[in-house]
């Protein structure tokens, strides 16, 4: 009788601890969506003003094990249908950790931060000129990261090898590969710094292009700031220069945010750019915010933009 009792009081625990997750449970979905209202000076532009479906997006997070994972993002941006990531990861321990597939290569704070996140609603010119130049965004590769030190001052790092097509083409047709390394340190609770550099060779000339750059970013109460400059050649024979600073101060569910950007595409030319933003976010509700900038271009920079965003993530 006494063994029956042990068996039955021991039945739970023993039950909790051999039952495996459910696949339900190991499964995470979620998504977002934003729409942009754009109104642009340029008279060239059309339409000139009007609703754009900026982004659309469903994500998928399989967790095998506290060790493997796999993830894929559909996204139906500007009403285009396409595949975002597909990736499997598998950690061996905080040092060390594999990604595999299309994922964002690490180059650019302003690229790997999520657009969700971000202070102003599109990111810099900087940022698109080097996106066009294939320095940044996603491609089908293997990344290699991790972290060192303690977790008040970690040193993290990121080494990655890559098609070089963008993840455009399902199939390699080159053998141009890109690679990038990354390194963050942060010296001081709150403030995390970072370099980054990237090569590979253009695939019409063999010639070698590359990109580098530094950046930081505070979080301090309700103070916010992004810094970041990027240098690199889009072609063997251009050299592109820009530098970012954006700040922005949360006042409860208001948040006033300015942002300041220089760019000229080519050093040895005369076209300089200079670009001011400014504008808010407004945060109705956790999963709900409203967002809208106005941004002044001088010199080579493109004509005044007006942005009004919403976005809903579930």
């Amino acid at each position: 009788m006494m063994l029956l009792l042990a068996v039955l009081a021991a039945g739970p625990a023993l039950a909790v601890r051999v039952s495996p997750r459910s696949a339900v449970e190991r499964l995470d979905i979620e998504g977002y969506v934003h729409l942009q209202w754009r109104q642009d000076s340029d008279i060239r532009a059309r339409p000139g003003y009007g609703f754009l479906l900026r982004r659309a997006r469903v994500e998928f997070h399989y967790r095998f094990d506290e060790r493997a994972s796999a993830a894929l993002e559909l996204g139906a941006d500007k009403l285009e249908l396409t595949l975002k990531d597909a990736s499997i990861a598998y950690r061996v321990g905080r040092p060390l950790r594999f990604i595999a597939g299309l994922h964002k290569m690490p180059f650019s704070r302003e690229e790997l931060e999520p657009s969700r996140r971000m202070l102003a609603v599109e990111r810099s010119l900087t940022n698109d000129t080097f996106d066009r130049a294939g320095f940044l965004g996603r491609d089908i590769g293997l990344t290699v990261e991790g972290e060192f030190f303690s977790p008040l001052k970690p040193v993290g790092y990121a080494l990655g090898v890559y098609n070089g097509n963008r993840g455009r083409l399902y199939r390699d047709n080159n053998n141009a590969k890109q690679f990038v390394q990354r390194l963050t340190f942060t010296p001081v609770p709150g403030l995390v710094a970072g370099l980054a550099a990237t090569q590979r060779n253009d695939s019409l000339t063999g010639r070698l292009v590359a990109a580098g750059g530094a950046d930081a970013a505070l979080n301090v109460g309700p103070a916010r700031m992004t810094a970041e400059v990027l240098i690199g050649t889009p072609s063997p024979d251009r050299l592109a220069l820009g530098a970012i600073l954006a700040v922005g101060w949360r006042l409860g569910p208001v948040e006033p945010v300015l942002r300041a950007e220089f760019f000229t595409p080519d050093r040895r030319g005369e076209s300089r750019a200079t670009l001011l933003t400014a504008g808010g976010n407004w945060y109705l509700h956790r999963r709900i915010r409203l967002k809208g900038n106005f941004t002044a271009g001088f010199g080579a920079a493109p004509a005044n933009v007006l942005l009004v965003e919403a976005q809903a993530g579930f």
